[in-house]
């Protein structure tokens, strides 16, 4: 469980239209400021002190900076050339998770547990959980209230802001991941969430699985490690649909397998090389610009 105190509020939505938008300028700028003020010229936001407060949230989000410079990490050459706008989507909001983390947490160490695990967060029983979520003695909704979600931030990680966590289950929401049941009364904070059908794309998860685990002394992982890694529980997936994408990326070479009964599999090791890999044969290394957002 993540520790009291850790997360920080913030104020900014998913964007993923400026985002990608945001990462395509950030191929062809060579300093933070020049960075900036591109992203603040191309918003479409109305106000110019809203795009710049966008501008500032996506840079931190998405596009690392060395002493003032750009960094075209492969996360950024990977987002900003993909053509496949879903995993695009997806590599914008597991970078969103990973900086405003109270995100990351919320998938993680709430939805994960109930959706696909079958069980309450860590913390409650099954009454306790029932009772506090929908109020009732049983669990006949297969839902979990943002009421619930926001009284658990309080007790289990101090965190007070109720408005971060509506905007934090907004771009859960804006990424696949949950969606609203329609008809539910007293606003945002009542709001009840199902998980939405999902998985993750083939782009996606090869990178997370390489940036989880690739920094190991022994890379190689048993299927379990793939299936309850924290990309996995971000992403609210099952253990049979990480099974599927592990199979896919093993025939497309984009992870190694060894071993017989207990087979073992490793993430690609040269980020550069995996990041051209997904985004096809033939293309040049560098900052190469994306074709249009469809």
């Amino acid at each position: 469980m993540s520790s009291r105190q850790s997360f920080a509020a913030f104020g900014q939505e998913l964007y993923p239209e400026e985002a990608a938008q945001a990462l395509r300028l950030a191929l062809g700028a060579s300093t933070r400021a020049e960075l900036r003020q591109q992203i603040v010229a191309a918003l479409p936001q109305p106000s110019e002190k809203t795009r710049a407060r966008i501008a500032d949230k996506l840079i931190q989000r998405l596009i690392p900076i060395e002493h003032r410079q750009i960094a075209v990490s492969p996360f950024v050459r990977l987002a900003a050339n993909i053509g496949d706008s879903q995993a695009r989507t997806e590599l914008i909001y597991y970078r969103t998770a990973q900086t405003d983390r109270i995100i990351a947490a919320i998938a993680a160490e709430i939805l994960y547990p109930y959706f696909i695990q079958g069980r309450p967060p860590q913390g409650f029983s099954a009454a306790q959980f029932r009772l506090a979520n929908t109020g009732a003695l049983f669990d006949y909704d297969n839902v979990i209230r943002a009421s619930f979600i926001s009284a658990y931030a309080r007790s289990a990680w101090g965190f007070r802001s109720e408005q971060t966590v509506t905007r934090a289950l907004r771009i859960l929401r804006e990424a696949g991941l949950i969606g609203a049941l329609p008809g539910v009364p007293g606003g945002a904070r009542q709001a009840a969430f199902a998980l939405s059908p999902h998985t993750m794309r083939l782009p996606t998860f090869a990178f997370c699985l390489y940036e989880e685990f690739a920094s190991r002394r022994s890379p190689a992982l048993a299927l379990d490690q793939v299936q309850n890694a924290r990309f996995a529980q971000m992403f609210v997936v099952r253990p049979v649909d990480v099974t599927a994408l592990v199979e896919e990326a093993r025939r497309r070479k984009l992870v190694t397998r060894s071993g017989g009964a207990a087979p073992r599999y490793a993430p690609a090791a040269d980020p550069d090389a995996l990041v051209e890999k997904l985004l096809g044969a033939g293309r040049p290394p560098g900052r190469t610009v994306a074709p249009p957002s469809p």
